[in-house]
């Protein structure tokens, strides 16, 4: 088995500096989405029921995200795909859900929408979350692996603190914080696009310097063995491609030399000549010499082989 290389630290940050972005999304929902919902007519006392979703995504979205890039390999790598659909649709959540009260829908209708949004929103993230963490265990080393999850980490702080400061931030410089009733305030609108922005061009900047290991460095690089997928794909095909038959195989003994060989609907009358190596596989393991005494024509009795 390889080892795997050392990187340097400029590559360890490329590997995680997506996570900048995914965490700025995150912190953005958990601080504004109460907020939101409370602006569309929702009561504050039923908010903490909104909250289940975040969770309840994440122990949904993400087995499955890392089980389905496991057998995943493109030309782009195995969890960039993901990582870079998760982001698109995270992108495109932010730049709806803030906007929730200002299409002009009924209260019902709108709560509704920040419903499905918030679903939505949850679950993209997730899906652009996971590829970060097993990217560093596909491609760094034991010995760097510390380095690269407190990269992350930092990543992933940082991130937090951007999106919660960011309203006050935009406050600060004079965007108002105050919206007519149902409308949400434009700086939790402008944060939320602000906070998209950063999202895909961490991904794209992530997607643009970090390339995954093909199928066969990978392979080498852990340990897994060529020979044994083959033979997994090899066995699969016999199975798929196995001669069938249907109806009952039975041989019969006879006499003078011939002998009566029932492999499937079809008897098939076989001569001590017969050259066995013709004959289907299963036909030439029942062709036995011919016996020393042969009994009786009327004695013949077939022999079920299964």
């Amino acid at each position: 088995m390889k080892h795997i290389p050392n990187q340097s630290f400029w590559k360890l940050w490329n590997i995680s500096f997506g996570f900048f972005g995914v965490q700025i999304a995150y912190a953005l929902q958990s601080a504004n989405i109460s907020r939101i919902f409370s602006t569309l007519g929702a009561d504050p006392h039923n908010l903490s029921y909104f909250w289940i979703l975040p969770p309840l995504m994440g122990i949904i979205v993400q087995p499955i995200i890392g089980a389905l890039s496991d057998k995943t390999w493109t030309r782009f790598g195995r969890r960039i795909p993901y990582l870079f659909v998760g982001a698109v649709v995270a992108v495109l959540v932010m730049c709806m859900l803030p906007n929730a009260g200002s299409f002009g829908m009924a209260v019902s209708t709108a709560m509704i929408f920040g419903l499905f949004s918030l679903m939505f929103l949850d679950t993209s993230i997730n899906v652009a979350m996971q590829p970060f963490k097993m990217m560093v265990g596909d491609m760094v080393n034991e010995e760097q692996k510390s380095l690269a999850y407190s990269i992350q980490s930092f990543l992933c702080n940082a991130g937090s603190l951007v999106g919660y400061i960011f309203p006050f931030v935009l406050t600060g410089i004079g965007i108002s914080n105050i919206a007519p009733e149902g409308v949400v305030p434009d700086t939790v609108i402008f944060s939320f696009y602000a906070g998209a922005a950063i999202l895909i061009l961490c991904v794209l900047y992530t997607t643009a310097k970090v390339k995954e290991y093909p199928p066969e460095l990978y392979a080498e690089y852990h340990g897994i063995k060529q020979e044994e997928k083959s033979e997994k794909t090899n066995m699969l095909q016999l199975l798929i491609k196995a001669p069938r038959h249907s109806g009952p195989s039975v041989l019969c003994s006879s006499s003078a030399g011939r002998h009566l060989c029932l492999c499937g609907p079809t008897p098939t009358a076989l001569s001590r000549s017969t050259p066995s190596m013709h004959l289907p596989y299963r036909a030439r393991s029942m062709v036995s010499p011919a016996p020393f005494w042969t009994p009786p024509r009327s004695s013949i009795t077939p022999q079920a082989t299964g």
